[in-house]
């Protein structure tokens, strides 16, 4: 039948931050490997994790495996992960990013809030809670 998998593994929330300690340090082992990610400045948990995410996404296409994660510690822990990613780039860098950098930064902020304004305004729409377009 469609959907069905050969194995089912079941991840408890510690085994799920053994197995991204694993893929980061996986990841740090690849980025000093290949010279265009570290050019790139690719993070190593990027890296590691896109590198588990593609392996999962093929064992289920192929049908052959399934993981099922713990979920209850996944905000914090996406929390911690995208600090960890902004926390890595240095002054260094930053210097370099410059005048393109600060565009950047303008044209986030205006379309992080141009985001905000749309969905505020398409929860009215909708007749739903205004919050919950924000």
């Amino acid at each position: 039948m469609a959907g069905e998998t050969l194995f089912t593994i079941d991840v408890s929330s510690v085994q799920a931050v053994a197995l991204a300690i694993c893929t980061y340090y996986f990841g740090v082992w690849v980025r000093k490997r290949v010279y265009l990610f570290e050019r790139f400045a690719v993070p190593s948990p990027v890296i590691g994790g896109m590198t588990f995410a593609f392996l999962l996404s093929g064992l289920k296409a192929n049908g052959i495996l399934t993981v099922n994660f713990d979920s209850s510690l996944q905000t914090l822990l996406m929390l911690a992960f995208f600090t960890t990613i902004g926390l890595s780039a240095g002054l260094k860098v930053v210097k370099q990013g410059g005048g393109l950098l600060i565009g950047f930064l303008i044209a986030v902020t205006v379309l992080t809030v141009l985001q905000n304004l749309l969905g505020n305004r398409l929860s009215l729409l909708f007749r739903i809670t205004a919050s919950a377009g924000a």
